[in-house]
């Protein structure tokens, strides 16, 4: 590829960061391959930056789970197994309802403004039946319910959920799911009324419902796509 006509253009400013963004999105979007092979000199060279930002970049995106470091292969892309997404959502879903435990009815106006707030920004996302906008749902989602968790003030909860990779994960079901998507819409809004009401039943059985449909849309792609994402 020639990086002075089709690379992502780079501010270099808080390189790390930027290049930590460009190539998330490329494996949210499956321009990497699962188990392919990441090349830290030819990554620097197509992103027209230093060989230390992409490095920076590559390390969190193995602290995060989402590259590995293999003996004589360097950088790879791990692949998303039906199990390890299984496990995720199982992992999320205990998360979730200990935050709505430690937090409905006991969160201030300006919160539950903000938790609508963010719910609102994954409603464009989402037209009819179908995710339009992957990138920009993948980052509206995850802003969701990482404040949601956050909401706990527990920053050992919110770290491990940032390790998750379920943003990944549902990104790439996003790229290839054509249709039954517009629950998530349905869902987060449900959800959000249901804080402002201080339910906590409610919260909890959005909460279980959300994780389960999430799961369910997961498995079937994976499955669809022989096994990994």
């Amino acid at each position: 590829m020639n990086p002075t006509e089709s690379a992502p253009i780079i501010n270099h400013v808080d390189l790390a960061t930027q290049v930590y963004d460009v190539l998330l999105d490329r494996l949210v979007s499956r321009d990497f391959e699962p188990s392919q092979q990441l090349s830290l000199a030819a990554l620097a060279e197509e992103l027209g930056v230093s060989r230390s930002p992409v490095h920076q970049a590559l390390t969190r995106l193995v602290v995060e789970g989402l590259v590995a470091v293999r003996p004589r292969k360097g950088y790879v892309v791990l692949p998303i197994t039906e199990e390890s997404v299984t496990q995720a959502f199982d992992i999320r879903l205990a998360f979730e309802l200990l935050a709505a435990e430690k937090t409905v009815g006991k969160l201030a106006a300006s919160q539950l403004e903000e938790l609508r707030r963010l719910m609102e920004l994954t409603l464009p996302m989402v037209q009819g039946d179908r995710i339009v906008d992957r990138s920009g749902y993948v980052r509206a989602n995850q802003a969701l319910h990482t404040f949601l968790i956050g909401l706990a003030g527990n920053r050992l909860m919110s770290r491990y959920f940032e390790q998750l990779r379920l943003h990944l994960v549902m990104g790439r079901v996003a790229g290839r799911r054509l249709s039954g998507m517009g629950h998530i819409l349905v869902e987060h809004q449900e959800l959000v009324a249901a804080f402002e009401q201080g339910d906590l039943p409610r919260v909890q059985a959005v909460i279980r419902t959300h994780i389960e449909s999430g799961k369910r849309v997961a498995a079937e792609e994976i499955r669809a796509a022989g096994g990994v994402l």
